[in-house]
């Protein structure tokens, strides 16, 4: 198992997502910012502008969590587009960091296969189990540390309402705890 793990480069920055309800206490999210860092920089954009405030809208159960707005339309927003993000011309995917254990955290955007360059809406999953077949298709940018992960594994086992109801985890504050550009 700690083989798995040695293949990452060593963090450089992390963020507490609190989720509320607040019973889902809080995901840890350690960065790969010398790895990624426009990536990295998109996740910070739109968690210190609220836009993960949408909550955890995509659940496949015990496989992964998405967070953002995956919908056609942004809640903060009085435009009916999703803001995006342009990626970096060279792209970031990395054989280091692969989707080989729970907890990689990925941004979720419109790729084409193989090529990590494209539009980054904000949205962003967690693995909640090794997911080989993304590898190659999306960048990891971090991963969860500590017992956190538990609280993500426990998101994963929540139905989400197709109805964009209050029924859904959010979260309710995003921390930079460690800047990881500085």
């Amino acid at each position: 198992m700690s083989q798995s793990y040695a293949t990452e480069p060593p963090p450089t920055g992390l963020v507490r997502l609190h989720l509320s309800p607040s019973s889902y206490g809080s995901l840890d999210i350690a960065l790969f910012y010398s790895s990624a860092p426009a990536a990295c920089s998109v996740f910070l954009e739109c968690g210190i502008k609220g836009q993960f405030a949408t909550g955890f809208t995509r659940v496949m159960k015990d496989v992964l969590i998405q967070c953002g707005d995956i919908s056609n339309s942004n809640s903060n927003s009085n435009s009916n587009s999703k803001p995006t993000h342009k990626l970096p011309p060279v792209p970031e995917l990395t054989p280091r960091i692969r989707f080989n254990h729970r907890g990689q955290v990925a941004l979720a955007q419109s790729t084409k296969s193989g090529d990590a360059t494209g539009d980054a809406d904000g949205s962003f999953f967690v693995t909640l189990r090794e997911a080989d077949w993304l590898n190659g298709q999306h960048v990891i940018f971090g991963t969860v540390v500590g017992s956190s992960i538990f609280n993500g594994l426990r998101v994963g086992g929540i139905e989400v309402p197709g109805d964009g109801s209050e029924d859904i985890v959010r979260v309710s504050r995003f921390e930079v705890v460690e800047d990881p550009s500085k």
